[in-house]
């Protein structure tokens, strides 16, 4: 990976951060197909995250390269978000 993070560890599972596992967002309009990327994802130890129809895979694609580029600039895209409690309270 270009950025040197290692991205599988041990026994092919994503190691967890510290605030957990990491979520994987998941977009697309088969049912069946979803099941099984979603069983996938929780096999390298991470959490499907639904992201709605294959309509919206292009957002998610736009808005994965957004965050590579800062990650690359050596910004930490999560200062951009509120912490979850306070954003759903």
């Amino acid at each position: 990976m270009s950025v040197g993070v290692p991205v599988l560890g041990r026994r092919g599972r994503v190691p967890a951060g510290p605030e957990g596992p990491l979520a994987v967002p998941l977009c697309g309009d088969d049912e069946g197909a979803l099941e099984v990327v979603r069983v996938l994802v929780r096999d390298t130890g991470c959490v499907p995250y639904d992201g709605g129809g294959l309509a919206r895979a292009d957002l998610l694609e736009a808005a994965t390269a957004f965050l590579i580029g800062l990650w690359r600039t050596g910004q930490d895209p999560r200062a951009m978000l509120p912490p979850f409690a306070l954003a759903t309270s």
